[in-house]
């Protein structure tokens, strides 16, 4: 579960403060989303020279950033967030049973693919 791992380290019970919370949320929201675009940049490059993408859009993000940007295990408005190794097991797809030190996998809608291209925040 994601409020017992140390992915949610950053969570409102953890903190002494609101102003704590709001700083970690902000800082873990804003290092994933860094992280992501210079994942998709480093994607799309190696994808444009021909023979695809070698790493297959996997990359190492921090579980406090990843937990920010898109929440627990399950279906989301972006599309779904999966734990590879309750999946494997054929669990219901909110389990996580590696306490975010596995592979996760995220797989976005159309819809939410649609607004990655555009200006502002992004799908999250």
């Amino acid at each position: 579960f994601l409020s017992k791992s140390f992915a949610n380290a950053h969570a409102r019970r953890n903190c002494q403060a609101d102003e704590e919370f709001n700083q970690h949320a902000r800082a873990d929201k804003v290092d994933g989303v860094a992280r992501l675009r210079a994942a998709a940049s480093e994607f799309a490059k190696t994808k444009s020279h021909g023979g695809g993408a070698q790493n297959k859009g996997v990359f190492p993000l921090a579980a406090m950033s990843f937990v920010a940007v898109f929440g627990g295990p399950g279906e989301h408005g972006y599309g779904w967030h999966i734990c590879e190794q309750a999946e494997a097991k054929g669990l219901l797809p909110f389990r996580c049973l590696c306490g975010y030190r596995g592979s996760h996998r995220v797989s976005l809608v159309d819809s939410a693919m649609s607004q990655l291209g555009e200006e502002g925040e992004p799908c999250a």
